[in-house]
């Protein structure tokens, strides 16, 4: 039995840090689409040399995509995020969505929480 408690002491030390990494994301939503950031798995830091600061936003590099900077989110712990969605799906309202694209993204520069106050034309 003692075997057992410490092999199951260090999973549950990694499903803790797991939960607590994404309770920030909790509660965010694009500020364009509307659609909540993340359900608990599909956001994740992703290193500085994956994006290209553009004029108007952020390049993600691996993918292409371009996030415009009212999409842009600030990040709480100054690093790059990025969320995605894990299936395609057609919105009425906003278009179609592939699965990988970014659902909701997040920079470590301060200038895009100053800008998050001001709103932003559709």
């Amino acid at each position: 039995m003692r075997r057992s408690v410490k092999i199951l002491v260090p999973v549950l030390a990694v499903v803790s840090t797991e939960a607590m990494a994404h309770e920030w994301y909790t509660g965010k939503k694009d500020p364009v689409t509307g659609f909540d950031c993340c359900a608990g798995s599909e956001c994740a830091a992703i290193p500085d040399s994956e994006v290209r600061e553009m004029p108007g936003g952020y390049l993600y590099l691996p993918t292409g995509e371009f996030i415009p900077l009212r999409r842009v989110q600030h990040s709480h712990d100054w690093q790059y995020h990025r969320c995605i969605y894990h299936s395609e799906f057609l919105n009425l309202d906003q278009g179609s969505f592939r699965k990988g694209d970014t659902r909701c993204f997040f920079a470590p520069h301060t200038e895009i929480g100053a800008a998050q106050q001001r709103p932003w034309p559709g």
